[in-house]
């Protein structure tokens, strides 16, 4: 069974802060209270304290809950445990941490009426001594919808775990591709040069020998719009064209390719 958590920072002591804002996908978290209720699959929101409080992020938890040697020096560190000589915390690992955008503040939460309960235990309890909400299924019921919107996700999506938070699915495909012939490249480079002729950018001067040699080239006719099918006969002094490749993506992006003179207006523009 997945359960949904709200782990909350403990007020000014904690980084969370700044753990979300440069969004490390893994983490560990300090589990004061459920320690044995908490397990893998199951899901966290992080709720950050202060004048904008509210939930900033959400991710999955990865492990049960472990007694772990943790840095006397972290300010999260309780003080009896600071005071040993290798303390120790119970600390879980999350994954696949995921910013809201925009986050769900209290004062949004505040005004659905469902998740009033929710919100007596983020504010009835002192910070140092509360740290860890379990949500309710009624009340996810209701968090997921917000959620969803600001993640693009089905809620469905998120409660299935891992597949939430991964990729690399392998999907097979069927597709034409036409062959290119590297010594019309070679080619091309040694009559057009390096230097894009869209934007004027140059590789290797603004990465040094990393980016020696290095520019695409461009087919001024694409060759799936050739006339004749299969193999076909190319200039490369008046059919290719060196190009960036943010100009090359931007050449092919419309429904109809633009021409090089069009690019260039864009650029100038």
């Amino acid at each position: 069974m997945v359960n949904v958590w709200i782990f909350r920072n403990n007020s000014k002591k904690s980084s969370l802060t700044i753990d979300l804002h440069v969004s490390e996908p893994k983490g560990n978290w300090s589990v004061r209270q459920n320690d044995k209720e908490i397990g893998k699959g199951d899901i966290v929101l992080f709720w950050i304290s202060g004048k904008n409080r509210g939930i900033y992020s959400i991710a999955e938890i990865l492990d049960k809950p472990k007694l772990i040697e943790v840095d006397p020096t972290l300010p999260w560190v309780t003080t009896k445990s600071s005071k040993e000589k290798n303390p120790k915390e119970i600390m879980v690992d999350y994954g696949g941490l995921r910013k809201l955008e925009p986050q769900i503040l209290e004062s949004e939460l505040i005004k659905i009426p469902e998740l009033s309960n929710l919100l007596i235990n983020l504010t009835k309890f002192p910070f140092r001594l509360r740290t860890n909400f379990p949500v309710s299924e009624a009340e996810w019921n209701i968090l997921s919808k917000v959620i969803e919107k600001r993640t693009q996700k089905k809620s469905d999506e998120i409660l299935n775990g891992p597949e939430y938070f991964t990729e690399g699915k392998e999907k097979e495909i069927i597709q034409t591709i036409y062959e290119r012939n590297p010594k019309l490249r070679e080619m091309a480079i040694k009559i057009h040069g390096t230097t894009c002729s869209a934007c004027g950018f140059n590789f290797a001067k603004k990465y040094g020998k990393l980016g020696e040699g290095y520019i695409e080239i461009h087919h001024l006719v694409p060759q799936s719009e050739h006339k004749i099918k299969g193999e076909s006969e190319i200039n490369p002094e008046t059919d290719l064209m060196p190009l960036c490749s943010n100009c090359h993506r931007m050449i092919h992006k419309s429904e109809k390719m633009l021409s090089i003179e069009e690019l260039k207006k864009i650029v100038k523009s």
